[in-house]
């Protein structure tokens, strides 16, 4: 999709990431070792520079969550595992606020960066 991407292999990693980095869209696994994608999403959240960042979150297992709880107030999207291309540009386009040229017409990210961890 254009986009440069920074992976890492937990939660504390993706807080870490954040601290020194700028992003557009941040996606976190919910099932992740050391800090589930729930308390990264807080955490990153209440850093200053990240604070309306986009976060996304990202499972297998999106139903057992449930939609009632406080864990959504953190997220900005959600998108079910096993990932396909057009739903993730899809679920991108409607939680990131639309910046002249950051989006082309067919889809493209133009992002100066996307985090994604995998649990």
């Amino acid at each position: 999709m254009g986009c440069d991407v920074d992976a890492v292999e937990h939660g504390e990693q993706a807080l870490d990431m954040a601290r020194i980095g700028q992003y557009d869209v941040i996606l976190l696994d919910l099932d992740m070792p050391l800090m589930d994608g729930a308390q990264s999403a807080a955490a990153i959240r209440s850093l200053p520079a990240h604070e309306a960042t986009p976060i996304i979150a990202v499972s297998a297992l999106l139903h057992a969550a449930g939609q009632s709880s406080d864990l959504w107030q953190v997220f900005d999207g959600e998108i079910a595992k096993p990932i396909s291309l057009d739903k993730l540009r899809q679920v991108i386009r409607k939680a990131w606020p639309m910046r002249s040229g950051e989006l082309s017409p067919g889809g493209q990210a133009r992002a100066d960066s996307l985090m994604t961890t995998c649990g």
